[in-house]
């Protein structure tokens, strides 16, 4: 896995959900897209909401690093949800 540099999630105000066309166009361009972690399931793996009803999936293998402990498994506070 490259080490890139991502801002936090949220940091960004997202004015409007992305459209298919500029989803398409970051794939091509490798462009980083900033979405809502929505769920994390039993693999740890963490599903993004995009809006306009778009949806992906970050595998494990592609959490930021920052994020992993020891055994390679994201630490346990990147799939608790905060409690209000």
């Amino acid at each position: 896995m490259e080490n890139q540099r991502f801002i936090p999630e949220g940091w960004e105000m997202i004015a409007k959900p992305i459209t298919h066309p500029e989803l398409t166009k970051a794939y091509q361009t490798g462009d980083i897209m900033q979405g809502l972690v929505t769920k994390c399931d039993s693999n740890y793996n963490l599903y993004v909401d995009m809006g306009n009803h778009i949806q992906g999936m970050i595998p494990r293998e592609e959490v930021e690093a920052v994020n992993i402990d020891e055994t390679g498994f994201p630490k346990p506070n990147v799939c608790a949800r905060k409690s209000k």
